[in-house]
């Protein structure tokens, strides 16, 4: 597996292309079975930095890859309280998500100490909750669907066929749990023919039954016209005014502001821009943002 997604998946995508020049020196280094002294000053002279500097770099990326980069640091402590995490779930379950994480926090460190299980940290606390208040994209815009096509723009632009375009994440958002089972990254907005490859591989899932699908008001319009690949995809459409669905909506609800450090700009309608950094190739950028739609996924289940 290229370590270059896995490993950029916590930087900033203005500094993705100097992470990866610095990746690939500290890769050829640390592939040395027995690296001198003199490998260790010649890989660090390249990168410009200092010696001990560049040591830390080799052992960091060592530490990393011996562990899952796709898995957030919260996911890895997982194992150790997982009781505890499950307790937090049950809490938010019965208190809503509207309640204070104050008051979770409390029930959760209460109910730890009569069972006998470690109470989990404020800060696991917290992200549960942050991540319970997103999580259920159907809820917030009100819409009783299973799941929700919708396409936003990303604070990136990528450099595609038709030239420099702002790049777009399509995708299907489960409504209940946020999920993203199936998704694509294009440039510019979206056509015909890029819903109708998101459908044909949401139909090789293995879905039972059919499950009801709404569509955001920007894909409305060839939604109608592939009412066919979605019945065969297993879904049906939802028949929505189309202004009901702005677009961005379901992904902002199930991700926050952000996929990764990846900015989510549903009102950007122009490339380039504040913050936006210079355009990147779509093969650049297509595995960075697959390993970052994974990572969501992974963290949904054990909610903690």
């Amino acid at each position: 597996m290229d370590p270059y997604p896995l490993l950029m998946m916590d930087s900033a995508p203005s500094r993705w292309e100097e992470t990866k020049r610095r990746l690939a020196v500290v890769r050829r280094y640390v592939a040395i079975e027995r690296p001198t002294h003199d490998d260790l000053r010649a890989s660090a002279d390249e990168l410009g930095l200092g010696i001990r500097h560049m040591h830390n770099l080799a052992s960091a990326f060592r530490q990393k890859m011996a562990a899952d980069p796709r898995t957030p640091g919260v996911m890895r402590d997982a194992p150790r309280n997982r009781e505890a995490g499950i307790l937090v779930k049950e809490v938010i379950d019965l208190l809503g998500r509207a309640a204070r994480t104050r008051d979770i926090e409390e029930a959760v460190n209460r109910r730890c100490l009569e069972i006998g299980v470690r109470p989990p940290s404020r800060s696991m606390v917290r992200r549960a909750h942050l991540r319970s208040q997103r999580a259920a994209p159907a809820q917030r815009l009100e819409m009783a669907v299973d799941l929700i096509l919708d396409c936003c723009v990303l604070g990136i632009d990528v450099e595609g066929v038709r030239g420099v375009r702002s790049a777009c994440l399509l995708a299907l958002v489960d409504g209940a749990e946020g999920r993203i089972p199936v998704h694509r990254l294009i440039a510019g907005q979206p056509e015909a023919a890029d819903v109708g490859s998101l459908l044909r591989e949401y139909s090789t899932l293995g879905n039972v039954g059919k499950a009801t699908v709404a569509c955001a008001s920007s894909l409305v319009t060839i939604a109608d016209g592939a009412s066919g690949s979605f019945y065969r995809a297993g879904l049906l459409l939802r028949d929505v005014s189309p202004r009901r669905i702005a677009p961005g909506a379901a992904l902002q609800a199930a991700l926050g502001e952000r996929l990764g450090k990846i900015p989510l700009t549903p009102r950007r309608r122009t490339t380039g821009g504040r913050g936006v950094p210079a355009p990147m190739s779509m093969a650049f950028v297509q595995p960075i943002v697959a390993a970052l739609v994974d990572r969501h996924n992974g963290a949904l289940p054990d909610e903690i």
